[in-house]
């Protein structure tokens, strides 16, 4: 997971709390080891936190990143 578990957990929590209560799972994460463990009633439970879960990642890894690309300055190629 590493640098996505920020992606998980949101601010101040709200995204992982979120997972919790959309997908009646439990989850625990740990920083040091930048992993969460997803733990459901039922294997079918714990499977949809897991997708839950991957779905949020790739959710916010296909957004474009703040201050896009371009040329800056606005003066373009041999201006």
């Amino acid at each position: 997971m590493g640098a996505d578990l920020g992606v998980v957990i949101g601010r101040n929590g709200s995204t992982i709390i979120r997972l919790q209560k959309d997908s009646e799972c439990v989850m625990s994460y740990d920083n040091k080891k930048k992993t969460v463990r997803i733990i459901g009633a039922t294997p079918e439970i714990t499977r949809k936190g897991e997708t839950m879960v991957r779905d949020a990642i790739e959710k916010a890894l296909s957004k474009p990143k703040p201050g896009g690309g371009g040329r800056g300055g606005g003066r373009g190629v041999g201006s």
